[in-house]
């Protein structure tokens, strides 16, 4: 990148509505790829909403110092934004007019943008979404086209806040070999460091301040082995025999067969739209189903941790027990939604440990590796110590390999 000019300048300190603060400091020229690390909650979400512009002007909080993207303060013309939850992302009917949308909005005419939308969904090898409405897709194939409009929009600069959380691996894969084809500057902020190849790595952590997230990463160090041993699990209490699960009248899944028994903890993988989420739903009673059969309260987190929070307290949400368990108890009078996005995930998750049967639709996506393989071999250790039972829909392998089993969802 020698020679190339300085396009993104960030000095500066930003005040969350909470009254956190944050030291933000990052540069980038023009065409570099940058690959941002850092532990949860060290702010790199923050920096990357601060170079869109949504810092300040749609989260408050008090912004100081400079921020300069493109000569200009930071603005979403210049910086393309992919967070890390598409279904807050996409508006229109189908997945090609999603992907063109970005330049009928600098003013292209319609057929020259779904031109240059499908050459972009084909190159990401998911042409075959184009007529799909978006809104029906699974999270990762929602993910998947928003990062081709992102890549379609013309946008100076790409930046992308774990963008492939809900995404399976060798899809990551391909879509980071495509960006990184392109001439424009793009900022990856995400955990999975294997993926940092061909990037300049940059680490927020040197600012990172303790808090309750860390005390959950010292579990790492009690818990023992990752994998928990299941196998004097009591009876069972979930039952699927040639099951098959719907959508919306279409089926999903057929032909599954599946026994989970007290104390076990099940991880459900399989690429994106397979029907890992369906059926966690149909568990819980959400999707019709035949041949599934379950004994227990369920409780359920979804991938979008904020749907399941909905009190105005932490402690209103999840027992005493369980916050001193997991050492939260200094979030017991917190209001769940002014909480970090690697808290919520975490207090959502806690939630549905409440129930007997336990349902968790990616719980670490979004958490570093140290506090997702910690969080979750303290999860599946209590599972066993109290007689529930876990099913876990996940991407993450290092996940799958801590819980005591893993199945594998297929397309029909």
């Amino acid at each position: 990148m020698r020679g190339a000019e300085k396009v993104i300048e960030v000095d500066a300190s930003y005040t969350y509505p909470t009254g956190k603060r944050v030291g933000l400091f990052f540069e980038a020229l023009e065409g570099e790829k940058v690959f941002v690390t850092g532990k949860t909650g060290c702010g790199k979400s923050t920096l990357m909403r601060v170079l869109n512009g949504l810092i300040p002007e749609l989260y408050g909080g008090k912004l100081e110092g400079k921020v300069r993207v493109y000569g200009k303060k930071g603005n979403n013309r210049d910086v393309f934004l992919v967070t890390q939850y598409p279904e807050e992302q996409v508006i229109c009917g189908s997945a090609v007019e999603e992907v063109a949308f970005p330049l009928i909005q600098r003013g292209w005419n319609y057929r020259d943008a779904v031109e240059v939308a499908e050459k972009t969904l084909e190159e990401f090898g998911i042409l075959h979404l184009a007529g799909r409405d978006p809104h029906k897709l699974s999270d990762g194939e929602k993910q998947a086209v928003i990062v081709c409009s992102a890549v379609a929009s013309g946008s100076a600069c790409l930046a992308f806040d774990e963008p492939f959380a809900h995404l399976h691996p060798k899809l990551a894969e391909k879509i980071v070999k495509m960006i990184l084809k392109s001439d424009r500057t793009v900022i990856l902020s995400e955990h999975r460091t294997e993926l940092s190849d061909g990037f300049r790595v940059f680490s927020m952590n040197s600012g990172h301040e303790a808090d309750a997230l860390d005390r959950i990463r010292s579990f790492d160090l009690k818990c023992g082995e990752c994998r928990v041993d299941t196998s004097d699990s009591g009876k069972t209490l979930i039952a699927a025999r040639d099951a098959r699960v719907y959508r919306e009248k279409r089926v999903v899944i057929d032909g599954l067969n599946l026994k989970v028994k007290e104390g076990e903890s099940v991880a459900i993988t399989g690429v994106n739209g397979a029907g890992k989420t369906t059926l966690l739903r149909a568990l819980a009673g959400f999707e019709k189903s035949e041949g599934i059969e379950v004994r227990g309260k369920v409780g359920m987190a979804f991938q979008y941790p904020g749907y399941s929070l909905n009190s105005s307290t932490t402690r209103e949400e999840v027992s005493k027990e369980l916050l001193s368990e997991f050492c939260l108890e200094d979030l017991a009078e917190r209001h769940p939604h002014s909480l970090s996005g690697g808290e919520k995930r975490i207090l959502s998750a806690l939630k549905a440990l409440g129930a007997k049967i336990v349902l968790l639709d990616e719980p670490t996506a979004g958490l570093d590796r140290e506090l997702r393989r910690a969080f979750i071999s303290k999860l599946v250790s209590v599972v066993k110590a109290k007689k529930k039972a876990a099913v876990i829909a996940t991407h993450d392998r290092e996940v799958a390999e801590i819980c005591g089993r893993e199945v594998e969802i297929e397309h029909v």
